[in-house]
């Protein structure tokens, strides 16, 4: 294992890692999807790097550290390096050479994280997601992270409909963790949560966020801490408010998704709408059986993006089977006038 030669910067080491390819491929680029940290207990004054010099001239002068890296209080580096060092064969089989940095380290806090595993693309993001530095596989909690903001966005909500956002951050790290959750720009609450305790949020999605364009970004920035974090999300859509009664909540759309068929209540006296999400992009078909088992029509048929997507019903006694490529649900619902 070597260290870093960036001079001024925090000392760390590099870990070099030997890949056999199979025949006749090579490496274009190397991407990190997520990993998982874990906090080395102690602290740690992690010195500058200093110039390399040659045998047997005498010693440089001392180079201080970096005065912008070491003011900091984020993680260095700030996103997480690897890099592809060498491209070539051994003995006629391709392989490839990467260095990676294993430690991720925090000036202010003198506070060091091990990388300990690094996945490439196993544990699936939410379809919603356009932003995480990665994913840690905590056991109870499993988070996303990144080290500045997590970005979501939601589409296709409905003008009519009223919508809530409940927001659970968490991590696994010492002291008070603070994080805005932000909609749109148009509405925003604080998060404060310790180390082992999960908090939870709710706030109203203002209507004026999505009357427009169907659409809202949620934001979770960083305040203190070494990241941002959320451990799961859900938006809540709810009819109108009848008079002398709450709102109605008729569909909970999480951040992480299943494959999965809902129609709630299945006795309904107006048209409807179903709701089926789809956790990867797939091909996926949606028919309508009548009561002797006679398929009346296909609702959905083709490849489908990860998301949850809505379809209109009219009167009648329906079963609705939905097949992907390695799961089918299947529901009866009843539709009169």
């Amino acid at each position: 294992m070597s260290a870093t030669t960036d001079t001024g910067a925090p000392e760390l080491p590099v870990k070099t890692l030997n890949f056999i390819l199979p025949n006749g491929t090579r490496v274009q680029n190397i991407e990190i999807l997520s990993l998982s940290l874990t906090p080395i207990s102690g602290a740690y004054n992690i010195y500058p790097a200093q110039p390399l010099v040659p045998m047997p001239f005498p010693p440089y002068p001392w180079v201080p550290p970096d005065s912008i890296i070491y003011s900091q209080n984020t993680l260095y580096p700030d996103s997480i390096s690897l890099f592809v060092t060498h491209r070539g064969s051994f003995s006629g089989i391709p392989v490839v050479t990467l260095d990676i940095y294993p430690l991720l380290y925090n000036p202010v806090k003198d506070s060091l994280y091990l990388i300990y595993t690094i996945y490439g693309g196993s544990e699936t993001p939410s379809p919603y997601l356009v932003q995480r530095d990665g994913y840690i596989a905590n056991e109870n909690y499993p988070v996303d992270y990144d080290t500045t903001e997590l970005i979501y966005k939601f589409t296709g909500l409905n003008p009519d409909l009223k919508y809530r956002l409940d927001i659970t951050a968490y991590h696994e790290f010492g002291g008070e963790w603070r994080e805005w959750v932000k909609i749109d720009n148009t509405a925003q609450h604080l998060i404060k949560y310790d180390g082992g305790i999960p908090k939870t949020v709710e706030l109203p999605v203002p209507p004026a966020s999505y009357m427009d364009d169907g659409e809202i970004v949620v934001r979770i920035s960083k305040i203190s801490g070494d990241f941002a974090m959320c451990h799961k999300g859900n938006l809540y859509e709810f009819e109108e408010e009848q008079e002398g009664s709450g709102p109605q909540m008729i569909m909970s759309i999480p951040m992480n998704l299943e494959f999965g068929l809902k129609v709630q209540p299945n006795i309904l006296t107006r048209n409807t709408r179903i709701h089926y999400s789809i956790p990867t992009k797939q091909h996926i078909t949606l028919n309508l059986y009548n009561v002797i088992g006679r398929k009346v029509a296909t609702v959905i048929e083709g490849t489908t993006d990860p998301g949850i997507y809505i379809t209109n019903l009219s009167a009648g006694i329906y079963f609705l089977i939905l097949d992907g490529e390695n799961q089918t649900k299947n529901q009866k619902i009843l539709i009169i006038r």
